[in-house]
Parts: C-alpha cells; sequence; structure tokens
C-alpha cells in the first residue's frame, strides 16, 4: 500500500495541530471520503477540512474533493486567500 502526504496551510495546520500527516492510500476513496477516513482514525480536528471553502491540491494542482485520491503523491489543503 502507498502512502499520501497530507500538507495544512496557514490556519488549518493550528486547528489540526501539525502541517503534514502521511496516511495509507485506499483505491477508489474520494478526497471527501479520506477527510472522513481521517475524522474517524485520526481525530475531530479534521473537521476542519470539511470546510467547503477549504481547497485541495492534488500533486500541486487545484482539484475537487470530489476527485478520485491518487494511489500515491501529495494532497495539500488550505483555506481561500483573502485580502484586500
Amino acid at each position: 500500500m502507498s502512502q499520501l502526504r497530507l500538507l495544512f496551510f496557514a490556519e488549518l495546520r493550528e486547528q489540526i495541530g501539525h502541517g503534514e500527516h502521511a496516511i495509507d492510500a485506499v483505491e477508489g476513496e474520494s478526497v471527501d471520503d479520506l477527510i472522513e477516513r481521517l475524522i474517524a482514525t485520526e481525530g475531530e480536528q479534521y473537521r476542519a477540512l470539511q470546510n467547503s471553502k477549504v481547497q485541495v491540491a492534488i500533486n500541486a494542482g487545484l482539484s475537487e474533493k470530489t476527485a478520485a485520491v491518487p494511489p500515491a503523491g501529495e494532497l495539500a489543503f488550505f483555506p481561500p486567500v483573502t485580502g484586500g
């Protein structure tokens, strides 16, 4: 089984408590499914990833949370950029 590298940025890093996590990939799993698995196995702090404004990049390309998780690689989660 391959591992995914999960990265958390800005306030997500603070809410989750760390900036990086490794987890085994599961064939056929979507990003939404992965988030549910993180909540169930790693803790409620991962519920922050369910916020509809949180964005995800799969292997450095922006993606939807309904997208399939790759068998290996990197998923980066970040809040929307705000500015003025």
